[in-house]
């Protein structure tokens, strides 16, 4: 389970040891470890989340998102950057740009499925889970 130490600490109780927990956590590439308010943590495991909630620089333009073609990030103007200059995941971020907007098209998706070069699961993810046998 988690429990909240305070407003900005909370502490994991495992039921048995797990060494990757805080490489896991502390990940930054795709296969991200999100975290959600409890109410959508319980949201049934077949029903769609579609809340979208974050905490950076950009928010999320959902009116023109379209699945597979296109995403828009908008900056947030409530976002406070930290004192302490970027690193990596880490440190402030000063958004310089008010929008990013990523189209994917039809015929380099086409292209990439011929080629067998489209990703079949995550980077960084295991074909097996790291505790398995054999």
């Amino acid at each position: 389970g988690i429990e909240a130490v305070d407003e900005a600490s909370f502490k994991l109780v495992l039921k048995q040891p797990v060494g990757f927990v805080l490489e896991a956590l502390g990940k930054i590439d795709s296969n991200v470890p999100f975290m959600m308010p409890e109410r959508l943590a319980n949201t049934d495991p077949n029903t769609q989340i579609t809340e979208v909630i974050g905490s950076g620089p950009f928010r999320f333009v959902k009116e023109e998102f379209v699945p597979g073609s296109k995403v828009v990030y908008e900056k947030f103007e409530g976002y406070l950057p930290r004192k302490e200059p970027a690193s990596q995941a880490a440190g402030g971020k000063v958004v310089k740009i008010d929008r990013v907007e990523s189209t994917y098209h039809a015929r380099c998706r086409r292209c990439h499925r011929r080629a067998r070069q489209g990703r079949t699961r995550p980077a960084g993810v295991p074909l097996r889970r790291p505790d398995a046998h054999g």
